[in-house]
């Protein structure tokens, strides 16, 4: 058989197929569609036999919906201005308290201590201070006042004379027995004391 024939049986079968479905009902449709011998012919016998069975289902028109109208446009409302806050910079640790040098504890007695600073008031202390005399003061008749460069102020427990302390002068104050201090001078002259300050 040519091709020609060949496509000319398929499209007669085609239609009469499809004649045949039309006075028949879907499932003898379907039926008639397993003679066919063609895969493509078949398949679409099938397809016309379904068809019957569900037909396109036509939405009706419905009128057109009049656009919506477009609102006016609404002018924009001011925001109020809000002032930047300004950053807080972190907080700052607290360093830990620094221990007092030991020049600074020399001659501190307990008495001192506690009203200076009630939490190092055992802290504890050199035995010897050396220091360079900032000022001198010998009120009459009254015991010799000695201040040094680090701030301490030191008084003579009893007057002696033939101590003669003066401005620059370098002397040491050391600690002697239940709680005394001895103030000297390179000289080896000395005297007792007792810190005021």
């Amino acid at each position: 058989m040519s091709r020609r024939s060949i496509i000319g049986t398929g499209l007669a079968a085609v239609f009469f197929a499809a004649a045949a479905a039309v006075a028949q009902s879907p499932l003898d449709a379907m039926r008639a569609c397993t003679a066919e011998k063609s895969e493509s012919v078949r398949l679409a016998c099938y397809d016309r036999a379904m068809a019957t069975l569900n037909p396109p289902q036509v939405q009706p028109q419905s009128s057109p919906q009049p656009p919506e109208p477009i609102p006016p446009p609404v002018a924009a409302q001011p925001q109020p201005v809000t002032p930047p806050v300004a950053a807080q910079p972190p907080p700052q640790p607290v360093p830990p308290p620094v221990a007092a040098p030991a020049a600074e504890e020399f001659g501190m007695t307990e008495e001192l201590r506690r009203k200076r600073n009630p939490e190092q008031a055992k802290a504890d202390v050199s035995q010897e201070l050396r220091a360079r005399v900032v000022s001198v003061a010998r009120p009459q008749g009254k015991s010799l006042r000695v201040e040094l460069e680090n701030g301490q102020v030191w008084v003579e427990n009893e007057r002696r004379d033939g101590l003669n302390i003066r401005e620059g002068d370098l002397v040491t104050i050391k600690s002697g027995l239940l709680g005394s201090y001895f103030l000297s001078m390179d000289s080896g002259v000395a005297t007792r004391v007792r810190r005021v300050r």
